[in-house]
Formats: C-alpha cells, structure tokens, sequence
C-alpha cells in the first residue's frame, strides 16, 4: 500500500525547497541597503569616498547583511545602546586630530588617509543586527590577535549554521529567512576584513579617549577576572555578548550594576563608552567618567578577586579554537587585557628598562624593592659622564652622540622619577610588567650576574674614583648605611703617592680635646683618625747632587735612600722629599684628623684570605675599649671641632691632651686581632671588620661583599667617579676578551637590542602617535631577521670604541620599515631582503612610508626616516605595498613635438605640475610574505600587494612609477640651486 503521508512530507519539504531555491536566485538579500540612523550620519559623512562605497555596496556591505540576518534570532541590539554607540562613533569621526582628510602633503596616499570605520558604516546601513555584530567584533579585535579573533568569528558563523538548520526544517514561514541566511557563504577572507576593520577603529577611538582608555587599561589590570568560565566558543561568547549588550543598555539608562566577571570592562574599552565605575579590592578607588552618553546613576561596582595588587595579571579570557588550524586538535587559548595592548614608544621604553631590570635581579638586586632608586642610578651614570662633559673631552663626545643609545634608558628612567602622582601607577606598572614578563626581551644580557654594568661590585667601582681619599669617603658612607656603628671596623688603601698602606677608621670615634668646657669639664669630639706607616715619617737623606723630588724620585717610594746613580733621568731639582713624611701628616690633619704612626711589623696582610692581623691594634679599633657612646649616630658629628682635635691650642695642658692621645692609641697588654674584609680587596683599599674573640662575623646583611643598588647611589651622590674612568670601565664591560673577539660574539645580544632600540627611538620620533604591541616582550630583539650585524673598529681607539659601542645602528629603509612591522605587530619578523622593493606598508588604521616617497626629491631624506600616515588600504593582517617590475609608460606620439620648444633654462623657478597627480590604485595581485606563513594556520599575517602608482596630467594617464628603484638610481644626483 502506497504511504500517501510520507507523499505529503515528501511534496512539503520539495515545496520548502523550492522556496528558498527561488529566494536565492531571485534576490540576493545582501545587497539591501538601509538609510543609517541619525546618530550616524556624521560618521557617513566624515569616510573618505572609497570607504563609504566599500560599506555601502561593497564587499563589506554584504557582509554586514549576510552576518546580521545569521544572528538576527539571537544578538538583540537595544535601542539605547544602538543610539548611544552612532553618538559616539560619529562624535569621534569629527575630530580631525584621529580623522584627518587626505591633502597633497599625503602624496600617493591621499585617497587612503583618515579613520577605517567601514565596518560601523556598512553595520549602520544593513540593520541593529548587523550593527550588534560589529560590536562582538570590536570586543573580540580589543582582546583577541587577529587570526584567533577570526578563528572565534569563523566557528560562530559555522555553529549558528549549522543551530538554524537542525533547528528549522523550513515547514513555517517564519522560517524560511534564517534558513536562506544559513546558506549564505561568509569567506574566510571576508571574516579577516570585518575583523581588520574594526580593529582598525577601536585604536583610533583608543587616540580620541586617550584618558578614558587609560583608566579601563588600569582597571582591566587590576584583578584576576574572568569574561567568561565556559571554555566552548559559542556558549562562552554569546553569553558574553548578550549580556554585556543588555547591561550596558541599563547603565545608559542610568540604572546601576554590580558584576563579577570581566565582560563588560571588555565592552566598554571596546565600545568607548564609559559608565562611573567603583573597583573594590586592597584599595577601592572610584573612576568618575562623567560620559553625556550615561545617564546619572549609570554607575557600574566591580569587586576584584586578587587581594594582591602586585601579582594582579588583569582579565583573562580562556576558549578552545577549533578553527584556528586547517588541522588538529582545538587549541587551548587564554588572553589577557594586556595581549594585544599597544603602547607609545616612550612607554615602551619603560617596559625596556624593566626587562633589564629584570635581567639584573638577584641577591643585589630586586625590582620590586629598589624600582626608582634604580631608575635613579641610572640618571646618576649619565649624569657623571654629562657634568664632566664642559671639561673632559672624552666624556663630551659621549654626550653629544645624536644617537646614543643609553639616553634611550636615561629617558626611560627619567619618565618613571619624574612622573606626577597620577601617573607614577601606570608608568610602575610598565616596568613591573617589563620585569614580569620580557626578561628574554634583550637577549642573554652581557654580564647577567653584574647589574647597573658592574658598579654594584666595589671592586669594579672603587677604581673608578680619582684618588684614595674619594674611595675612603666611599667606604666611610658605606660603613654608615649598613649601621656599623657598633662593630670595630677599618678602612685600609694604598695612598697615590707611595707604596705605603694606610689605615682610618670607616665611623667616626669620640676622642679626646684639648679644650675644657667653661665648667672646667673635658671636652669630647667625634672624629676619624688614620694610621699612617712609620717607616714613612721616617726622614731620608737623598745624595742626588742636584736633588730630586717626592714624585719622580722611586727610591725614595721604596722607602730606601737615593744616590747621585739611582735615576739619571729625573729632571733636575730641588730635593724636597727628605721630610715628606711630615707633610703627610700636615695634609691629614688639616682635614680634622687626627694622625698616628704604625709600625710595619705590627701588620701582617694575607691576600689569601682577605685579612689583615695587627699587633696591639689601637683601643678605638678593639673590643670592649668603650661604652656605646663611643660610636656616633649618623647626626652625632655636626658639631665637631675638628681644628682643636687635630691641633692643641698652646694655652691647654698640651702635655696632658698628649698622654691622653697616647693612650687613646695604645694597650699596655699583648695581644693580635684579626680584621676580615667584607668589602674590596685589601692590597688597594677595603672594608674590614674586626673578628671578635669568638670569631663571630658581623650579620650577613652587613658584611655582604657587594653593594646595593640605595648604597652605590648614595654613595655617587657623596663622592661621583671619574667620568673617563667610567667610559673606559663601560667600553671594557662590553667588549669581549681580546682572545674571544670574533665576529660572531660581537656585539653581543644586549648591545645588539640596544642599538636597535635607539635606532628605533630615531624612527619612532619621526612617526607621532605610532604605537607598539606588548606581544614583542613573547621575542628577543637581538634574534629578529633584520638586526643588522657591525664591524669591530680596527684600529681600536679609545674614541672608535666609544662611538662604535654606543651609537645605534643606522638603519637602511628596508630594515626601517621591517622594525616597524616588528614592533607594530609584536610578531612579524621578516628579514630586510624581503622587503626590498617594498614601497610601504599599511598595519590596523596607519600607512608606514619612506619619507622620501613624500618629500620633495631634492630634499634629502635619511633612510631610516619613515612617515606614519593614519589610514589603510582595507586589507585584513600587514599588506605590503610593491609596484610592479615593468611599469608601463604612455607611447610617445608624433604630435606633440610642436609643444616643445627645447629652450635653454633660464633659472627662473616656475611651477609646471599644476594639473600633475598621483593615483593610488591594485592590479588584484597578492601572494604571502613567505616568513609569515605558518604551516597549518588558516591566517597569513602579511602578504604582498601589487599597487599602481598612476601619473596623470590632469585627466590623462602619463605613466605608471616605480618610486623605489627611481630614487635609489645611482644617476639621480641633487645639485645645489644657484
């Protein structure tokens, strides 16, 4: 028997069928264009002509179209929301500081500057769906890297697909609409453009709320919050979406919010309208926005879950992409708020130095302690060199490199200890995040185990002083800092002028004066006193016939006497030196100090391990010889009376001040203490503490052999080095061993990052409001393709090193413009070779071209110098601009010979180009830069456009350019006009 049911379902569903078979055919549903509301017209009217074609009928019209009829059922737009979102976007698009108009300073490029709003436009006029749509796509181009935004776009649009047709089989009219829509083919490519697009708008809008989008990113740091906890992207997202659309419509309204969870701070960075918002956590802080777009009340509370403000690594977004890959498992994906972050290149030199800071960090040294006294040290290195510069010619040569790469780090420093109280928060963070997380960001920094280049080693810095007094000095500050107050200490160096140690106490100690108060009680003071060698005073005949002198006489530095044969060349003087002894004494004591003698044979130094052991050492230096009072506070000695310590006055009991001082300097019992070195090397100059009787040291936190970075800066604020001692240290730090010199280990990955990034701080002073992505702290600069190798100068002078280590790589164009596309994107890394014929390159909403290609060509433009134009050329990922091999030329023609007159020039300058232009335009030619493809990945991040750059002669076609080769022909030549 015939199933006459099944022949009924069987001609309803063929009916069905048929019906979106003619839908199809009959009317391409895309193609309908809606008048935008009125809230944003000013954007219509504020796109430059190609980008409002493009939205209204172009590629990205029909897909606003195809998308919002996909999502029609489930992404409602409310309508204040949709209102309040046309207000701002065309509030934005007026501003002519983020959307200029193309003028003929802009050259080739005229028809592509201003802002990408193409998406908003295309969204405005296809319906509120569509328009939701571009809003989910603003949320995941401010939090996602494109190919993972399109990758969540892409299985979205496929989920949805296939949701409608295993939901609706087409038996109701109702569902013939999403069924049609469902059919619709969205490309990849299509994807990848809706994405670049709104990714180009939201750094725009970034520029135009600059403050407002400075907070969301405080905020958005602040505490570890999820968008969402459900790692499947269809669930997770159109959650997110749904409810952000509908909570940001309340705040609008005025109504409040509590939330819990990172969705709608996403929102509101990505959408640019900006509710109060009150953060509770370790400190509650309020943001008062005062946005016209939110009614009073719209305030919205969030409670952070991270108590700890210092380890808070922001909002976080975790999903499982099955899309990103043409093959594979789903790929287990987090982003945080700071992934796709962009930042000014001066803020990026503050991540700079804390990626240093970080390579730097150990037991001398921590970031999180020592940050702004950190910064300061390295202000202070400069500073040394900079003061010196008037007189040391060395030291101004240093200075005055145009493009020295340390004031890339001094700037850096200076913008953290100078920064107001407002901005001190944001510019903290920069570093900590440098610190955090680009430690590998300069490479295998030189000397890892020697932060601030060696000057928290005392054996590196003590040298670095002009004489022995500024390195007593030094130890004595020292010795004040780590509280050695109340422990024997000593001070032992080599003095300029002899071979003869001396020896000084680092604290000061009460000691005797000759003057009694009127009371007729004895008087204390606070003082040092030095131990100078006897054999030193002693006086030495000198036989020289003509004499000789402290300086040139070695004999009398051995300590032994000279005759008429010990130096025949010592130029022919007086002989001043047979009382020389004296005369140190007198220097001493003219300091306030009080002076005493040591024997030799009372001291015995051991270099092996560090200690000295001394005979009947002076009771100011043993155990027990004095009360706590003995050894001041650090404000104890402001009222010394130095002239009456050092010299009696002829009117006391000299006699007695003399036993006095006797005693002060001597036992009357045997015995030997040792002293042990904590700081510097005891055959030129150390710290030295005295072991006790049970042989127990100081604590570890004061006998540490090397210096903090809060002691070596407030010991080069007491006492500053010598600047060409510091260059000579620094080039020494930085060069290799002559044995490992090789072209291969030269300069090094931390010379190498460093040179770049000044080189690069010449580029980016030339690009204002060109920005770099944070992603660049997941490389190390020194392994990128385009950083260029330099030659070791031969013959090495003092003057070629200096310049060779800190002047900055001079860049060619090709390896200018691929430092760009490095730093823009925080990924790409193409070697200069590829882009060689490369005329510019167009990244989010900005043009990066040679400034030659837009300047006059007899101004002569440094290679490196590129010009940032805001705009693009409508392409998804890095598109780089070639022109073709052969361009074409019109063909000369026989008619127009009666037009030239071939005249001689007669130097008048007239202007002849009056009706010449230049027309930017594509032959459809694209292939994948080939370092930029990843095996597997459905996106490429950059390919290689062909673009025609057309002269006209007012409405004719005269030829087609090749700037790039014209320019780089070795026959242009550029004469001086008479």
């Amino acid at each position: 028997m015939t199933n006459l049911g099944g022949i009924g379902l069987s001609a309803v569903s063929a009916r069905n069928e048929n019906v979106l078979a003619l839908a199809s055919i009959n009317f391409d549903f895309s193609l309908v264009k809606l008048e935008a509301p009125k809230e944003f017209q000013q954007l219509g009217r504020s796109l430059s002509s190609w980008r409002r074609t493009t939205a209204e009928t172009g590629t990205a019209h029909r897909t606003a179209r195809k998308l919002g009829a996909l999502f029609e059922q489930v992404a409602v737009l409310p309508d204040q929301l949709y209102a309040a979102y046309g207000r701002r976007v065309s509030e934005i698009s007026a501003s002519e500081d983020v959307n200029p108009q193309g003028t003929r300073k802009h050259g080739v490029f005229k028809g592509q500057v201003g802002a990408d709003a193409t998406s908003i436009w295309a969204a405005a006029t296809s319906g509120k769906t569509a328009m939701a749509v571009n809003l989910l796509a603003c949320m995941l181009a401010r939090w996602w890297p494109a190919s993972e935004a399109i990758a969540i776009l892409s299985e979205l649009v496929e989920t949805r697909k296939k949701q409608i047709q295993d939901e609706l089989n087409g038996s109701e009219p109702s569902h013939i609409a999403p069924l049609a829509a469902s059919k619709q083919e969205i490309s990849h490519k299509e994807l990848a453009e809706w994405d670049a697009s709104a990714r180009a708008w939201i750094s725009i809008a970034d520029k135009a709320k600059v403050i407002q989008h400075t907070n969301m990113e405080e905020i958005l740091q602040a505490g570890n919050l999820p968008v969402d906890n459900n790692p499947a992207v269809y669930t997770s997202v159109m959650r997110s979406w749904n409810t952000v659309m509908s909570t940001m419509n309340s705040l609008i309204q005025g109504m409040p919010h509590s939330v819990h969870d990172g969705a709608v701070l996403l929102a509101i960075s990505a959408w640019h309208i900006y509710p109060d918002i009150e953060v509770f956590g370790p400190k509650a802080k309020y943001y008062a926005s005062n946005d016209t777009l939110i009614q009073q009340g719209g305030r919205l509370t969030i409670g952070l879950e991270n108590p700890n403000p210092e380890s808070a690594r922001g909002v976080y977004w975790s999903l499982h992409l099955t899309r990103l890959k043409y093959y594979g498992d789903p790929v287990e994906v987090t982003r945080r708020s700071t992934d796709v972050s962009k930042v000014s290149f001066e803020d990026f030199t503050l991540v700079v130095l804390g990626s240093l800071f970080g390579s730097w960090a150990g037991k001398s040294f921590n970031p999180n302690l020592d940050l702004m006294n950190a910064a300061q040290l390295v202000i202070k290195v400069w500073e040394i060199v900079e003061s010196s510069a008037y007189e040391d010619d060395f030291a101004r040569q240093f200075v005055k490199f145009a493009d020295n790469w340390m004031q890339v780090l001094v700037s850096a420093a200076r913008m953290l200890t100078e920064a107001s109280v407002d901005e001190l928060p944001r510019a903290k963070r920069l570093v900590l995040m440098g610190f955090r997380r680009g430690r590998n960001l300069l490479g295998r920094v030189n000397g890892q185990s020697q932060p601030f280049f060696g000057l928290l080693d005392p054996l590196t810095t003590m040298p670095l002083f002009d004489n022995a007094n500024a390195k007593v000095e030094a130890l004595r500050k020292l010795a004040e800092l780590r509280g050695l107050g109340k422990v024997r200490t000593l001070i032992s160096y080599m003095t300029d002028d002899t071979n003869y140690m001396e020896y000084t106490t680092a604290v000061p100690v009460n000691r005797p004066v000759p003057k009694r108060s009127p009371e007729g009680k004895e008087k204390a003071a606070s003082g040092h006193v030095r131990w100078i060698s006897a054999q030193s005073v002693k006086p030495k005949r000198c036989y020289c016939p003509e004499g000789c002198t402290t300086n040139l006489c070695p004999c009398y530095k051995a300590g032994v006497s000279c005759d008429s044969l010990c130096h025949l060349q010592t130029a022919k003087v007086t002989c001043t030196n047979t009382k020389s002894g004296n005369l140190r004494k007198r220097s001493i004591e003219s300091q306030g100090e009080v002076c005493m003698e040591y024997k030799d044979q009372d001291i015995e130094s051991i270099p092996e391990s560090q200690t000295i052991s001394w005979y009947n050492p002076p009771k100011c230096l043993d155990l027990g010889a004095f009360t706590e009072a003995s050894f001041i506070d650090d404000n104890s000695g402001d009222n010394i009376d130095h002239e009456s310590a050092a010299h009696p006055d002829s009117s006391d009991d000299v006699l007695s001040w003399e036993e006095e001082v006797i005693d002060f300097d001597r036992w009357n019992m045997d015995r030997t203490r040792r002293f042990n070195c904590i700081v510097g090397k005891i055959e030129e100059v150390a710290l030295l503490v005295l072991q006790d009787e049970d042989g127990n040291y100081p604590p570890a936190d004061m006998a540490s052999p090397t210096l903090s970075v809060t002691e070596t800066l407030s010991i080069l604020e007491l006492v500053p080095i010598n600047a060409t001692k510091l260059l000579h240290h620094l080039i020494g730090f930085f060069q290799p061993p002559d044995d490992k010199r090789t072209g291969d280990n030269w300069p090094g990955p931390f010379l190498s990052s460093m040179k770049i990034l000044g080189a690069a701080s010449r580029i980016y002073k030339l690009l204002p409001g060109a920005l770099v992505a944070l992603r660049l702290l997941e490389g190390s600069i020194p392994s990128f393709k385009w950083v260029p190798r330099c030659l070791r100068p031969y013959p090495p002078s003092w003057n070629s090193l200096l310049k060779s280590i800190f002047s900055s790589f001079s860049l060619s164009r090709s390896e200018a413009l691929a430092c760009v596309s490095t730093f823009d994107t925080g990924t790409l890394n193409i070697s200069p070779a590829e882009l060689k014929d490369v005329l510019a390159i167009s990244s989010g909403n900005s043009i990066y071209a040679p400034s030659t290609i837009l300047s006059d060509p007899h101004e002569g433009c440094k290679e490196f110098e590129l010009t940032c134009i805001v705009g693009n050329v409508g392409q998804a990922g890095v598109t780089m601009l070639t022109t073709p091999w052969e361009p074409r030329i019109v063909k000369p023609g026989y008619d127009s010979w009666q037009v030239i007159n071939h005249v001689p020039f007669d130097l008048t300058c007239e202007d002849y180009f009056s009706l010449t232009s230049l027309h930017l335009s594509f032959t459809g030619y694209e292939q994948p830069v080939v370092s930029s493809v990843t095996h597997g990945a459905r996106d490429v991040e950059a390919r290689y456009m062909e673009a025609l750059v057309s002269v006209y002669n007012g409405s004719k076609w005269v030829a087609d350019l090749d700037i790039i080769t014209a320019l780089e022909d070795g026959r242009l030549e550029r004469l001086d006009l008479p």
